[in-house]
């Protein structure tokens, strides 16, 4: 969400006073983010990436001699998103929280739970297997349907499997014989 800020100046009687305010922004660990001139009563809009670490950010004004300082919060959000490639679910981070919500999916009649832990910016994928046959697909976290879709799955029994980067590599017997060749 932007934040919009702007500087307001104002006489002993109440008018506004036009003039030039020299406009601050800094986050949370003190780094200056945006700095900007600006017209009073004018707003500067700064856009807040999505994956900004939660915090308290300070906003500074000055103008003609006079200074004011306000804070504005960004909140935890754990939000993300869902994908069904063929027959892997990819669930990616999309807030600025680590994600740790437990999914439901159901594949057809049966349902499984996915214990989540997934970083900032990350992503955790899955590989759905059923009976041979078309499924109903469909993710519900949070008491919501985060999307439904009709895939083709095929193996014994349905399951949903983690996949692991190292674990791929350690599955090619070639990989293997490549080692050992080395030594």
């Amino acid at each position: 969400t932007p934040v919009n800020v702007k500087a307001v100046l104002h006489d002993q009687t109440g008018e506004k006073i036009s003039s030039i305010a020299i406009i601050t922004i800094k986050s949370a660990k003190g780094k200056i983010i945006e700095q900007r001139e600006k017209a009073t009563d004018e707003f500067l809009q700064y856009n807040v990436d999505y994956d900004e670490r939660p915090g308290d950010w300070i906003v500074y004004a000055v103008s003609n001699k006079l200074s004011s300082e306000t804070t504005f919060k960004i909140k935890e959000k754990q939000s993300a998103e869902f994908q069904l490639i063929n027959r892997t679910l990819m669930i990616t981070n999309t807030g600025n929280v680590p994600y740790n919500k437990p999914a439901l999916v159901k594949v057809g009649n049966d349902s499984l739970n996915i214990e989540t832990s997934i970083g900032v910016g990350k992503s955790q994928k899955y590989i759905l297997s059923a009976p041979d046959g078309e499924y109903s697909v469909e993710v519900i976290t949070d008491g919501e349907s985060k999307f439904s879709k009709t895939v083709l799955l095929t193996g014994n029994v349905i399951t949903i499997r983690g996949i692991s980067n190292t674990t791929t590599i350690i599955r090619h017997p070639a990989v293997w014989f490549f080692i050992i060749a080395i030594f």
